[in-house]
């Protein structure tokens, strides 16, 4: 069994989702290897810097939006905006650098700012964390087949994030199959 949802670049290769067919347990293993995968030992994010990384309208609003998560000081418009770039990833399977005032994405300022679906899925694990709703769970998926097939793009302290989402992410699914009472076979 091959899980075929992680490309050389997922962004050149965007990913079709609709009507993906269901592999069974075989597909959920081959999908926790990979996780396993992305695992590095120190992958503390506490210790990351996303300020050094904003390059963009998007991802300066991404960080102000974690932060603000992080010190539990969400409000209703932190809230309308994520639903907002939750909607614009769905979509189109990427974040732009820029979005007009009417949410078009501005495809002239690219959408290879790494860090963006960092934050965003780091956003979407909080959320998921809070209220166990499985859309966040589908586009924390979603998000982490892009930011797996971009690794190899990353510097080493972003490698830290994706192995913090690879193991969050890993640990929701484990819980999502023992509450739903399917047997795991580990691998």
């Amino acid at each position: 069994m091959q899980y075929n949802y992680i490309t050389d670049n997922n962004l050149e290769n965007i990913q079709r989702y609709m009507y993906s067919k269901y592999y069974g347990m075989e597909f959920i293993l081959e999908f926790f290897s990979i996780c396993r995968k992305n695992f590095i030992e120190d992958d503390n994010i506490e210790q990351i810097e996303f300020e050094k990384y904003i390059n963009s309208n998007t991802t300066k609003e991404l960080a102000q939006i974690w932060c603000a998560m992080k010190r539990s000081e969400e409000d209703k418009q932190f809230e309308n905006r994520i639903e907002w770039y939750i909607k614009k990833f769905e979509v189109s399977k990427k974040i732009y650098r820029r979005y007009t005032d009417l949410g078009k994405a501005i495809i002239k300022s690219g959408c290879d700012e790494y860090p963006a679906y960092i934050l965003l899925e780091l956003i979407l694990l909080q959320k998921y964390e809070e209220n166990k709703s499985l859309r966040y769970l589908n586009c924390i998926l979603k998000l982490s087949d892009t930011i797996f097939s971009l690794k190899s793009q990353m510097n080493s302290e972003l490698e830290k994030a994706i192995s913090f989402i690879a193991k969050k992410e890993l640990f929701f699914i484990q819980e999502l199959l023992e509450h739903e009472k399917l047997i795991m076979k580990e691998g």
